[in-house]
C-alpha cells in the first residue's frame, strides 16, 4: 500500500509539473462528508453552472456497465 502510495504521489507530481495550476485535488474524505460542499469546489473549479441534480445522480436512470452498478444508485 505504501508503494502505491509513493507511486500515486509521484504521477501527482509530475502532472502538477506539466500542468501547473490545472489540477483539481477533491478531498474524497470531504466528499462523502459534505457532498454538497465538495461537489460546489468542483463544478465552480470547472466553471460551469450548479445544477441541483449533481446530488441527485442515484436518481440517475442512464444504464451502468461498470462492477459498482449497485453502488451508482444509492444516495450518499
Amino acid at each position: 500500500m505504501v508503494e502505491y502510495h509513493h507511486l500515486y504521489c509521484g504521477m501527482m507530481a509530475f502532472w502538477e509539473g506539466h500542468c501547473p495550476g490545472r489540477i483539481h485535488h477533491l478531498d474524497y474524505e470531504r466528499l462523502t462528508d459534505a457532498q454538497e460542499g465538495e461537489a460546489r469546489r468542483l463544478v465552480d473549479y470547472l466553471g460551469i453552472g450548479w445544477d441541483d441534480a449533481c446530488l441527485d445522480f442515484h436518481k440517475n436512470t442512464r444504464s451502468v456497465r461498470t462492477a459498482s452498478q449497485e453502488q451508482v444508485r444509492k444516495q450518499m
